[in-house]
């Protein structure tokens, strides 16, 4: 019909026209003065007027049922269908659609508003300026303000825009673009790619949001930020005062208070602060996690300084660097940088940095579980069960047989690289041994080693202060073998055996504890899980070493096809009588055992008053005066019972 109007020459030949075209029905074309027909507008038209048609203003054409083209104001309004509505310049379509001024609706009980495009079912444009293209139950929303311009809507269902201005929604289920007004915010250039139940709005600080896009995926959120996007995945979201980040994650990974910062595949990753930050102030600027499972960036300080600047996690499961800068973790598990600065853990496992600057773990093979804390310049590198401690320039390294593992070291340099060569001590978790650079200062005095009484001290005595003699292997109070004198305090005291059995290893002839060597080698199982196997000497193969819970250990019974060798491990022999049931009481608190002072300060008893310099020795083991030892200081009085002085007491 529109186009017999369009084409006529003249008002009269359109008339013949669209009479011709309505023959056999009830058409009206009305010309002339405006009245309260169905079609009293100037060169209107209504088509099938029997059926409730209205056409009001210039040039407005209503057509099917119940259609009202109301061009009342400027005209030109177009409505066909069944219970359409048009207003001026509007075009309404379909079935229960309403095409405000200069807009088109088409559909099922779609609604355009002002300058708007609306078509599909149930859709509704209540803002100026705004598309919905297909779909069912969308809406872009409007209050007061009109805020909603040029934002679109393609596809999908139960999607809305509120309050944005250049939004889109494409396709998806129930994603959201909105704004909370009264809060003082607004967002704009804001889109979100199919996808369902993603969100894009305001929230409560104020922040404006814009600039923003979600991909795919679902139940993703950005809101309170700038510039961001998340990429396809589940239940991601990025958050107050974030700017210019990304999260490319699979599920559940957060974005929250940082700046130029990404996340990239994986899941459950989270980028955070743990603080009440000012909602302007980054937390986490620069900085990156690729790939992996469940790996965290977070700040814990109370300014944009301590926030941590420029960090990154590649890969791994667990890992977390919380606050510093320029920290990076290369794949691994459960490894932490903390609250330091330019330090690096890479293929690593359960290792920490904290408090250091420009510090490294890397793994080698199976090597894990390190630590460095409050260091400079320091690497573990390929050891396992090292601790570095405040120490600068300092390095571990892996040898042949593992002597470097399970150990805690400290060293020091003014500059230069980190170096095996500047450790300055080292403790030994392996063996217990301990190593010094400098001199062990201690408050006591004297040099003692533990010896058994002859005679079993039955009585419990405390013979603290005698001196005593061998007999055989064993001691006894007095007699002429003077070897030495029970200490009270010693400085430093041999074979105590104070932390377990003596014999619980295996010894050799020399009482030096038995190591076998093992290789060790990663065993991948059905291609995915990794497994470490050890090899002795005689090509037997373990899952579980032998241990003292376990003395036996387990054997290795599995396939080894797929298995890459990693180093060399050096363990102690089980002694196959170690009873781990048995309570062990050390010589400390067993009576026939006592320290005895071989060389040094030592405090003894006397049997009469020291008048002199010098004393010897009765055949009770108590002091009298004499010329054998130098007496340093008297320290109580001869009382009837017995005196105490201390001696400077050495072989003689």
């Amino acid at each position: 019909m529109a186009d017999l109007i369009l084409t006529s020459n003249t008002t009269y030949e359109a008339v013949d026209l669209i009479n011709g075209a309505l023959s056999g029905t009830t058409g009206l074309w009305t010309s002339g003065t405006t009245g309260t027909g169905p079609g009293s507008g100037y060169y209107s038209v209504v088509a099938i007027s029997n059926s409730a048609n209205t056409a009001f203003g210039e040039y407005s054409y209503a057509s099917g049922s119940g259609t009202s083209a109301n061009g009342t104001t400027i005209g030109l309004a177009f409505a066909e269908g069944e219970l359409t509505t048009a207003l001026s310049f509007g075009h309404s379509i379909g079935s229960g659609t309403t095409a405000g001024p200069s807009s088109f609706a088409g559909g099922i009980s779609s609604i355009a508003a002002k300058n708007s495009f609306c078509f599909g079912e149930n859709n509704s444009t209540y803002s100026r300026y705004t598309s919905i293209v297909g779909g069912q139950h969308n809406s872009i929303l409007e209050d007061a303000s009109e805020a909603s311009e040029h934002t679109s809507i393609f596809v999908g269902s139960g999607n809305t825009i509120r309050n944005n201005i250049f939004s889109f929604v494409g396709g998806g289920l129930s994603s959201n673009i909105e704004s909370d007004f009264t809060a003082g915010g607004g967002n704009g250039f804001n889109t979100i790619l199919g996808g369902s139940g993603n969100t894009v709005y305001n929230g409560t600080s104020g922040l404006y949001v814009a600039y923003n896009a979600i991909a795919g995926g679902s139940d993703n959120e950005i809101s309170d930020s700038k510039s961001c996007t998340i990429l396809g995945g589940e239940t991601n979201i990025i958050k107050t005062a974030t700017t210019c980040s990304v999260i490319t994650s699979i599920y559940s990974s957060n974005i929250n208070l940082a700046y130029n910062s990404v996340i990239l595949g994986g899941s459950s990753h989270d980028m955070t602060s743990l603080t009440n930050l000012d909602p302007t102030a980054f937390s986490a600027k620069n900085s990156a996690i690729i790939g992996g499972s469940s790996n965290t960036l977070e700040s814990y300080g109370n300014n944009v300084s301590s926030g941590g600047d420029k960090n990154v996690i590649l890969g791994g499961v667990l890992n977390t660097v919380r606050g510093g800068d320029g920290n990076t973790v290369i794949g691994g598990n459960n490894n932490t940088i903390g609250y330091s600065d330019y330090n690096l853990a890479r293929a690593s496992d359960n290792s920490v940095i904290v408090a250091s600057d420009n510090c490294y773990i890397v793994g080698i093979g199976s090597n894990d579980n390190n630590i460095i804390i409050g260091s400079k310049e320091s690497v573990i590198s390929g050891a396992s069960n090292s601790i570095i401690i405040a120490s600068s320039y300092t390095e571990v390294v892996q040898a042949s047989l593992g002597t470097y593992d399970e150990q805690i070291v400290m060293g020091y340099a003014a500059a230069g690289s980190p170096s095996t060569v500047n450790k300055t001590v080292r403790l030994q978790m392996w063996n217990g041994a301990g190593r010094f650079e400098g001199p062990l200062t201690v408050g006591p005095a004297d040099y003692a080693e533990y010896f058994e009484w002859n005679d079993g001290n039955t009585s419990n005595e405390d013979r603290v202060g005698y001196f005593v003699s061998l007999v055989g292997g064993k001691i006894e109070k007095g007699n002429f073998n003077i070897v030495g004198i029970v200490s009270s305090t010693p400085a430093i005291v041999g074979e105590s055996n104070s932390l377990r059995w003596k014999n619980m290893y295996l010894q050799d002839d020399f009482d030096r504890i038995i190591c076998d060597s093992y290789e060790v080698y990663e065993v991948k199982i059905s291609g995915e899980t990794d497994i470490e196997i050890y090899v002795d000497e005689k090509n037997n193969k373990y899952s579980i070493l032998p241990s003292p819970e376990n003395i036996m250990g387990e054997l290795y019974d599995g396939d080894d096809s797929d298995k890459e060798f990693v180093g060399t491990k050096k363990h102690r022999r089980m002694n196959p009588d170690f009873n781990k049931n048995e309570d062990y009481i050390n010589r400390e608190n067993r009576k026939e055992w006592s320290p005895i002072g071989l060389l040094g300060k030592i405090y003894v008893k006397t049997s009469e008053q020291i008048t002199g310099n010098k004393i010897d020795v009765d055949t009770n083991g108590m002091a009298i005066n004499g010329s054998s030892y130098c007496v340093l200081e008297k320290i109580k009085n001869y009382d009837g019972d017995y005196g105490i002085v201390k001696v400077l007491f050495k072989l003689l």
